[in-house]
């Protein structure tokens, strides 16, 4: 079935394409509107599997989460893209990196997760905390302070609701146990991709992104 993705700019005069890699727990709606202020490029906003209408692309992993993003590239941007990932998504994005550079035209990868926290990648045991937090997980309340807290805009709130409802323990711990399990990839010893790194996990592209 493979993984949803949003396209903006359709027409967009560049024929380069712009993949963008959402963090966990949220789906591509959270680039929408950096997508939309490149109308130069045409943009693909991605639901990374288990999440938005990638959700019953199959179980989250690293592997299984950068090949559907490289057949995602390869089936609708002729085979090569710039990509963006943040947190998650960053991690996505080096994995991708590691296994099939020429698929990544550049890269710009921003808080991604190289030195997890110890004990914190057991499947089994997130699983059995997220399943007693999940009775919890849909109040108002609740889903409005995560949505301040994240820094989400008001016009995004309900998107930002949808996908809290969507999580389920099973997901929530595969993607934790993903997130806190990556280390480096070997395969990334070599790759020439140009490649920006940030520390910090900042939802904006900077102006260099304008002259690709």
């Amino acid at each position: 079935m493979g993984i949803f993705a949003e396209e903006l700019n359709a027409t967009a005069p560049s024929e380069e394409t712009l993949v963008f890699l959402p963090g966990g727990g949220v789906s591509g709606w959270s680039w929408r509107a950096v997508g939309g202020r490149l109308p130069e490029y045409r943009s693909l906003l991605v639901d990374l599997p288990g999440h938005g209408r990638s959700r019953d692309a199959g179980r989250f992993s690293m592997q299984f989460a950068a090949a559907e993003v490289e057949s995602l590239i390869k089936e609708r941007a002729g085979g090569s893209a710039h990509v963006v990932g943040l947190s998650l998504g960053a991690q996505v994005t080096i994995q991708l990196l590691a296994t099939n550079a020429a698929a990544v035209q550049s890269a710009f990868v921003s808080g991604c997760l190289t030195r997890p926290i110890p004990g914190l990648g057991n499947y089994h045991l997130l699983k059995a905390t997220f399943s007693l937090y999940a009775p919890f997980r849909n109040m108002p309340w609740l889903v409005r302070a995560n949505a301040r807290s994240s820094g989400v805009p008001r016009e995004y709130e309900e998107e930002f609701a949808a996908d809290t409802r969507s999580l389920t323990p099973e997901m929530l711990a595969s993607v934790i146990a993903a997130n806190q399990s990556l280390r480096l990839p070997i395969g990334l010893h070599g790759v020439s991709t140009p490649t920006l790194v940030t520390d910090d996990p900042l939802m904006f592209v900077p102006s260099w992104w304008r002259r690709l």
